[in-house]
């Protein structure tokens, strides 16, 4: 594949979903529009991208190896930057690397490395890549492409120096020009390639660990499979198993569970037990991805769910003790009837989490909070639950008691909260 291929702009909903050198130097992600105290942000499927991008592109600058390169050995060490630079440039280590990631290593001469730049001539002149390049030239443009000028893992070699050969795959004898392999040696034929990659992609579900067909692990990087894929279907699936697999991988980041949401959540700081809120409302907990579950840890709270599950009277308890949050058809009470549900379900993790404390001075003063967050939630029920024949002028007054006395309870959930995080930050717990 030549140089000239490799520097085609091939767009996916508006933005390069590879052409990591062409990226401008804009932040992925607007820090304006962050307060001080931010501590995650919320990531459209093109900030992910972008984020993606950064990632690459930081480390590439560094060990000076191609994007796709780069790409895959970050993704094998599950995104962590300051573990593949300790790991790349300690020589006892290097080759290992490599190994471990499926790559041919770039600082070693290949067995198969002779004529490469013969191939390249080869099928630049050959009526075939005048096909390929034309059918990998679409109206609509495509979704990826990276753009090293010479990618360790994407030259295709003949195997000798002969007019056809027979693929192993198919058993059909074709033109050597009509044959393809990565740098293992192993080649095939083009046809055989496609079936292969669209099987893994759109069948198997797989992208980043698709490797030569010959089963000796090399993996197929990102330029080969997008010079062979000719379907945008095939390509789009491509795209988001790579997006979703970089978010899986990297410890920082956590899909958002929202119905058919594609948004993602960054953390920009750890700071303990975090109930994140994504642009659709869903809320959850940013450690475990189930419901926020503020201020109990979420190696507590298993642990207290398989009390429960052993323990027959405890939640015998928890169900006598627990109340449904009440319906409500009036337009003002719902944001009230929100912040009940809200200091109730922080109030339901309390009572695990004094469980697992340690008398403290600071437990002291959490079991004050509680104790004054559950007197201001009940006297907040015990509002809403009241059964009055309610007159104009009445009902302006019991709105009001109402809302103050549910600010107040918020405000008195925010205070517990913020000690409890205070405490696992200051290893008080």
């Amino acid at each position: 594949i030549d140089d000239e291929g490799a520097d085609n702009d091939f767009d996916y909903d508006g933005s390069d979903f590879f052409a990591i050198d062409e990226l401008d130097q804009k932040q992925f992600f607007n820090t304006d529009s962050l307060s001080e105290n931010a501590t995650y942000v919320v990531l459209t499927p093109e900030e992910i991208s972008q984020y993606m991008f950064e990632c690459v592109k930081k480390v590439k600058e560094t060990i000076k190896l191609p994007s796709t390169t780069v790409r895959l050995l970050l993704q094998h060490v599950h995104w962590n930057e300051q573990r593949l630079m300790e790991q790349f440039f300690d020589p006892d280590y290097q080759d290992k690397l490599f190994c471990d990631a499926n790559i041919v290593n770039p600082f070693k001469k290949s067995p198969n490395a002779d004529g490469v730049e013969d191939l390249k001539r080869q099928l630049s002149s050959s009526p075939l890549h005048s096909f390929r390049r034309q059918s990998l030239t679409p109206s609509t443009p495509s979704p990826m492409i990276m753009t090293p000028p010479s990618s360790p893992l994407i030259n295709l070699k003949p195997v000798t120096p002969i007019i056809e050969h027979t693929c192993v795959i198919c058993c059909v004898t074709k033109s050597s020009n009509e044959m393809g392999g990565l740098k293992c040696g192993h080649v095939f034929c083009i046809e055989c390639w496609q079936y292969y990659l669209i099987s893994k992609i759109m069948d198997e579900g797989i992208s980043e660990t698709i490797s030569c067909p010959a089963k000796c692990n090399i993996r197929v990087d990102d330029i080969t499979v997008l010079h062979i894929i000719e379907s945008q279907d095939v390509r789009n699936k491509y795209q988001y198993l790579i997006t979703n697999s970089f978010v899986q991988c990297n410890r920082k980041m956590r899909w958002c569970p929202g119905k058919n949401c594609k948004n993602a959540i960054k953390e920009l700081i750890s700071p303990g037990v975090t109930t994140v809120t994504c642009t659709c409302h869903t809320s959850f907990c940013f450690q475990c991805g189930d419901d926020g579950h503020e201020p109990i840890k979420c190696e507590w709270l298993r642990r207290w769910h398989k009390k429960c599950q052993d323990d027959s009277e405890t939640s015998n308890w928890i169900a006598a003790n627990t109340k449904d949050c009440p319906k409500c058809h009036v337009q003002f009470l719902l944001p009230v009837c929100e912040a009940l549900r809200l200091c109730r379900q922080t109030l339901m993790y309390t009572y695990p989490f004094a469980y697992y404390l340690k008398p403290s001075n600071d437990s002291a003063i959490f079991e004050m909070n509680q104790a004054d967050l559950q007197h201001a939630t009940e006297e907040l029920s015990d509002l809403l639950e009241r059964d009055l024949t309610l007159t104009q002028d009445n009902l302006i007054q019991m709105r009001q008691k109402i809302q103050d006395k549910s600010r107040y309870c918020e405000d008195r959930r925010k205070v517990l909260v913020k000690h409890v995080i205070d405490g696992y930050n200051q290893d008080s717990w």
